[in-house]
């Protein structure tokens, strides 16, 4: 946590950004859980503010459903 915060990662953010806009979205985000991980209450306010922003925003659980996801969103 000490080397995310020195890096500069803020807490909340999803984990992965895909910043190519499509499908009238500003780019993708992806925050990655386990099969059993919930969303933060930080979390979930940082997944509201980029949905109202214009971005979409997906919860996967698991590197799967991140990759199918992803490929949704390219097309």
């Amino acid at each position: 946590m000490i080397r995310n915060r020195q890096m500069g990662v803020k807490a909340g953010v999803p984990d992965l950004f895909y910043p190519v806009p499509m499908n009238g979205y500003h780019g993708m985000f992806i925050e990655m859980k386990t099969k059993t991980g919930r969303l933060s209450m930080v979390q979930k306010k940082w997944i509201a503010a980029l949905d109202e922003l214009g971005y979409k925003v997906v919860v996967a659980k698991g590197w799967e459903e991140a990759a199918q996801a992803l490929e949704d969103y390219i097309g």
